[in-house]
């Protein structure tokens, strides 16, 4: 009887869970931003292309990557070189590469195959390559080889 009874009240035992506990990173930071594409480098830096420029994440803040020679603040494709490098571009056709923690004009397209369509990428010898209106190859002495058009 003592162990019908004990059931029962175990059974309509009323348990409380915690509630879950929400984390929200960035509402300050990213307030109104447009986010393009995420990396996360070797040292786990998170870096955001976005309309008002480059981004990282510490792993506590969102910090701004201000840089004079940006002419148009809206970043795109973030893209690993096979060195690790992190590389991205806008479409006033400059193609940026972060070195310690700084973006820095890589390459510049000309202003004869800019277009609003942009696509970065690297082949296997590290050579940048850049699709525009034209397939161009950029080699690491910044030599440009026109592949197709």
């Amino acid at each position: 009887m003592k162990n019908k009874l004990l059931f029962f009240l175990l059974l309509t035992y009323v348990c409380f869970a915690q509630q879950p506990s929400h984390i929200i990173i960035g509402e300050e930071e990213l307030a109104g931003v447009n986010i393009y594409s995420i990396i996360q480098d070797e040292d786990n830096t998170v870096w955001l292309s976005t309309n008002n420029g480059l981004y990282h994440y510490d792993g506590l803040h969102f910090n701004v990557v201000s840089s004079a020679i940006v002419k148009d603040l809206s970043l795109f494709g973030l893209t690993k070189d096979n060195n690790g490098m992190i590389y991205c571009y806008n479409l006033s056709g400059q193609i940026f590469r972060i070195v310690k923690g700084k973006l820095e004009l890589y390459w510049q397209i000309p202003k004869e195959y800019i277009s609003s369509v942009i696509y970065i990428n690297f082949d296997t010898d590290n050579a940048l390559l850049v699709s525009v209106n034209a397939l161009l190859k950029v080699k690491k002495d910044k030599q440009v080889e026109l592949i197709y058009k």
